[in-house]
């Protein structure tokens, strides 16, 4: 099992590196619903895949140099590996219990 949290970490060390270079806007527009599908509650895994695959299509035609293109995409493989583990699950806040005052007067 996967925390969605785990998956959205790995996207933001995805998106720290994608941020060293200049995209076009196909590439960005790409980036942006790839990030709007990873923030839903529940990550739709099909349509993130497809955002996904479309963004490392980008970065392989892209004009940067091998070896950059090749940490960007252990990148992309790390996203993708997080997304194709079932199930995904989210952690829930822990709630604090609200105490009265009446019950602290008889302690």
């Amino acid at each position: 099992m996967v925390d969605c949290a785990e998956i959205r970490a790995a996207y933001q060390d995805l998106y720290v590196e994608l941020r060293k270079y200049i995209w076009d806007l196909d590439a960005v527009e790409c980036l942006a619903n790839l990030e709007a599908s990873l923030y839903d509650a529940f990550i739709a895994k099909d349509v993130a895949l497809a955002f996904l695959d479309k963004l490392a299509m980008y970065v392989r035609f892209s004009a940067l140099e091998k070896d950059e293109t090749d940490e960007i995409q252990e990148k992309i493989d790390v996203v993708r590996d997080l997304l194709e583990e079932d199930p995904q699950y989210i952690s829930l806040y822990k709630v604090n219990e609200t105490v009265q005052e009446d019950d602290l007067d008889e302690n």
